[in-house]
Formats: C-alpha cells, sequence, structure tokens
C-alpha cells in the first residue's frame, strides 16, 4: 500500500500541476480579454469612419442636389433665352 508521505507527495505534484494549469488559463484570459480589447476599439474606428464617410456622401449628395437645381433653372433660362431671340429674329425678318 502507498504511504502517507506517498500520497502527500502524489498530492503535492497533483497541486502544482493544478496551479501551472490556473496560472496558463489565467493567462489565456487575459490575453483574450486583451484581444476582445483589440477587436471593440477596431470596431468602434470602423463605426467612427463609417459615420464619417456617411456625413460626407451626405454632404455631397445635398451639394449635388443643388447644383442639379441650379443647372435645371439655368436650362430653363437658356431655353427661354432662345424662344426670346427667335422671337426677335422673327420680328426683325418682318421689318425687313
Amino acid at each position: 500500500s502507498i504511504t502517507v508521505s506517498k500520497k502527500t507527495e502524489n498530492l503535492l505534484k497533483e497541486r502544482e500541476i493544478l496551479i501551472g494549469e490556473m496560472e496558463t488559463m489565467r493567462q489565456r484570459v487575459k490575453n483574450i480579454s486583451c484581444y476582445a480589447e483589440e477587436l471593440e476599439q477596431k470596431n468602434n474606428d470602423i463605426n467612427q469612419r463609417m459615420t464619417e464617410m456617411q456625413e460626407t456622401i451626405g454632404m455631397q449628395m445635398n451639394e449635388i442636389s443643388r447644383e442639379k437645381g441650379v443647372r435645371e433653372k439655368l436650362e430653363i433660362e437658356v431655353q427661354q433665352l432662345q424662344k426670346e431671340i427667335i422671337i426677335k429674329k422673327n420680328e426683325l425678318e418682318v421689318k425687313c
């Protein structure tokens, strides 16, 4: 049979092994926590960039819309002027 001191020695060895495994697990948890924080920060950075890009796109769309409105207004003015030119031309032809 195994003596008490042998059992104690085996238990101490097992205890040391378990302590080592616990330390390894603690380190793994710490590493995973650090990695999770890095991912969280990257996610926040990406969300910030997306928000900034959406704001930029919104401003550009507003600018395009304004420019389109100005262009349409100018096109109407050009058409009106062309009509007036034709009328004036016809008036001149009638007089001559």
